[in-house]
């Protein structure tokens, strides 16, 4: 903490305390606190007075949903351009425009005959003979959404959001114009000749005889149907044990069990597991009965031989010879 000195009694109090001091005549100081070696004790139950906020700060994601068209002939129905062209209209997009980076921005691909918004979208009359002359061509409608973040948008940066997704969307429309014009120079524009790289890869679409109306798309073009949705995050009640990611996520994150258990918990049995450790146990429980009983077997055996265990024989009178019991009984057995 930068302190002043001379400001205040307890801030001249907590210099002292960092061990660093000036003369009280001159000019107020500052002074910067060492950090210790070691922290301090006792711990302090509540946070320090500074350097954290009261409350959690809110995060937010601003996404703009942008909806515009393009006129491409070489079709004689919108039922013609199907789930492939649309694939390949996206394809060309992304590959063509710099802003848009990704298939994933591009959510919407709709066609419809030129001739059913003729009314609504016709400037002048030479935007209507041009319509009117346009057999055999549909209007690609496509929706961008766009997260304005992505493109280094802050919400604390005091910037409209609306103001930044209309220069967005500028950019975009004079990245698309430029894509779709053709050069003097060469006999397609990149859009097409992107269109033509991507209907390669699909068997069904034929992109030979499909072509960009450069004037209708570039008149289309420079109207956009706009939308932009502020999305708030709400603080979990918890602090996560780990840093997030820059960019927040969408949903908020499963909160920590309340109270941590103080062993693991047991891994997974394999699958029949449970039988064969049931079987071991059966045959170590048999196999120390039958070792329990053998030993005491031998030790019962051992006792009575010791006990029965004749002596060496004496010999009486006349050749006669006694065996001499260990229980020195009376009986004496005559031997020829």
């Amino acid at each position: 903490n930068t302190l002043g000195i001379g400001a205040s009694e307890a801030q001249a109090q907590k210099a002292i305390m960092c061990g660093v001091w000036g003369d009280a005549d001159d000019d107020p100081q500052y002074v910067t606190c060492p950090p210790s070696s070691s922290p301090s004790f006792p711990v302090s139950s509540s946070p320090t007075e500074f350097g954290y906020t009261p409350s959690p700060t809110i995060s937010s994601i601003t996404i703009v949903t942008a909806s515009a068209s393009m006129v491409m002939s070489g079709f004689d129905d919108p039922s013609e351009f199907t789930t492939d062209h649309e694939t390949v209209f996206i394809e060309a997009l992304v590959a063509s425009v710099d802003s848009i980076t990704s298939a994933d921005q591009v959510t919407e691909v709709t066609a419809t005959a030129v001739s059913s918004r003729r009314a609504l979208r016709a400037r002048d009359a030479s935007r209507s003979l041009l319509e009117d002359s346009s057999s055999g061509s549909i209007e690609v409608g496509f929706t961008l959404q766009l997260r304005l973040e992505e493109y280094n948008y802050s919400s604390f940066s005091g910037e409209d959001e609306n103001d930044f997704s209309e220069a967005l969307l500028d950019e975009i429309t004079e990245e698309l114009i430029e894509a779709i014009t053709t050069s003097d120079d060469s006999t397609s524009s990149s859009f097409m000749t992107n269109f033509a790289t991507a209907a390669a890869d699909e068997e069904n679409v034929d992109a030979s005889a499909v072509t960009v109306d450069e004037t209708a798309s570039t008149d289309k073009l420079g109207s956009w149907e706009m939308d932009v949705v502020i999305i708030t995050q709400p603080p979990t009640s918890k602090p996560s044990p780990k840093p997030t990611a820059f960019m927040p996520t969408i949903k908020p994150t499963v909160a920590p069990s309340a109270t941590p258990t103080n062993t693991p918990t047991k891994a997974p049995a394999m699958p029949g597991a449970s039988n064969s450790g049931l079987m071991m146990v059966i045959v170590g429980i048999v196999v120390a009965v039958l070792l329990v009983g053998c030993c005491v077997a031998i030790y019962f055996m051992s006792k009575n031989k010791k006990a029965y265990s004749t002596v060496a024989p004496e010999t009486l009178k006349g050749g006669q010879e006694r065996d001499r019991k260990k229980d020195s009984g009376p009986a004496i057995k005559a031997h020829a």
